[in-house]
């Protein structure tokens, strides 16, 4: 069989989340007479690993519950890339002979802040940390274990990223700041506490605990790039 095709996704979560199910009698008669998607007439969910295509008039009457501007999701979703960094990356591809190798083309995109790593990493994260910034395209995945130093597959990893907002992750980055497993903000002694002042970064700090799955990262981040500051 020939492989299925591969489509890199974006979720956000809504600002009011509802239940179809609590709605069913409005949504029922937009539901497909056969193969249903996601909702059975009851109004429980159908679980799927493939995409499914919702009719329009049933798209319309979720966007109504949901009470969100879908409009301004798909903008805030969007991409922020110029077409020097496209160019950059398709010349990278191109050089490294990496056309068809599905894999190889995401480390690429991934290293240059785009694709599949930030997907991944949105399945443990939702917003910037210390601002709270929830809008995606404000954000940047950083990873936690810094690429030149990660595996293959630790590069790629969700666990192994922050969503940061750009000078939150200019100070991760560079190891002036990092963060306890419990979600203390730690501060390097070679960080100018004006920086912090400036930039409204509040301490002492909490920030939340972090997925046991990240604590490894997290560990090599204090333990090898907070004390290498630069």
């Amino acid at each position: 069989h020939d492989a299925l095709p591969i489509l890199e996704v974006e979720f956000q979560a809504l600002e009011h989340p509802f239940r179809p199910k609590d709605y069913i009698e409005q949504i029922r008669s937009f539901l497909p007479k056969q193969y249903s998607p996601l909702i059975s007439e009851s109004g429980n969910g159908i679980q799927s690993v493939y995409l499914t295509e919702i009719p329009k008039a049933m798209a319309e009457i979720l966007e109504i519950l949901s009470r969100q501007d879908l409009a301004r999701l798909r903008t805030d979703l969007s991409d922020v890339n110029d077409e020097e960094s496209e160019e950059i990356i398709n010349l990278e591809i191109s050089a490294r002979n990496l056309e068809g190798d599905l894999e190889q083309v995401q480390l690429v995109k991934a290293r240059r802040g785009q694709g599949i790593f930030r997907a991944n990493v949105r399945l443990y994260e939702t917003e910037c940390r210390i601002t709270h910034v929830r809008t995606a395209k404000h954000l940047r995945a950083s990873h936690i274990k810094p690429w030149s130093k990660s595996s293959d597959a630790e590069k790629l990893h969700g666990a192994n990223g922050l969503l940061l907002a750009p000078h939150v992750d200019h100070l991760f980055d560079r190891g002036f700041i990092s963060f306890s497993n419990e979600g203390d903000l730690i501060t390097s002694p070679k960080l100018n506490p004006r920086v912090l002042e400036k930039w409204s970064i509040a301490l002492p700090q909490n920030v939340g605990k972090f997925h046991t799955d990240q604590e490894p990262y997290l560990e090599y981040h204090r333990d090898v790039v907070l004390p290498s500051a630069v």
